[in-house]
């Protein structure tokens, strides 16, 4: 679920401390 070609990734079930700055 980390990094899926052609889906965005998910902000909740997705890495929340690497995706955290991305999506805060």
């Amino acid at each position: 679920m980390a990094g899926r070609p052609g889906r965005p990734q998910p902000l909740r079930c997705d890495d929340g401390r690497r995706n955290s700055s991305d999506f805060k």
